[in-house]
């Protein structure tokens, strides 16, 4: 069930949706964001716990590590835990783990 997903691909699914529009819950499984979006693209339900993610049906062992932008994502999204997420709010979080990962704060990391 291995699945090819890039930042971009969250970013259109995210831009798909109303700035105002609930994106997810963060911290709730089969809810958050991630896990919408992983769902919506493969056509049935994805869950997304910590580091990893997997089909709903299959045991927590048998999940897959998630692209290390996701996690970090996920991570950024708990301060949102116990509330829906907006589609702009997710798109601010994104940008802030796209500064992580550019090539200005790896040189100067």
């Amino acid at each position: 069930m291995l699945m090819s997903f890039e930042l971009d691909d969250f970013f259109n699914w995210l831009a798909s949706h109303s700035d105002e529009e609930s994106v997810g819950l963060p911290g709730q499984c089969f809810h958050s964001p991630l896990a919408r979006f992983l769902s919506h693209k493969a056509g049935f339900t994805l869950g997304v716990d910590g580091t990893r993610y997997g089909w709903a049906l299959a045991d927590t062992c048998r999940w897959l590590e998630l692209p290390r932008w996701a996690q970090v994502f996920s991570a950024y999204s708990e301060r949102w835990f116990g509330r829906e997420l907006t589609a702009y709010e997710a798109v601010g979080l994104l940008v802030q783990v796209e500064e992580v990962f550019s090539p200005v704060c790896l040189v100067a990391a």
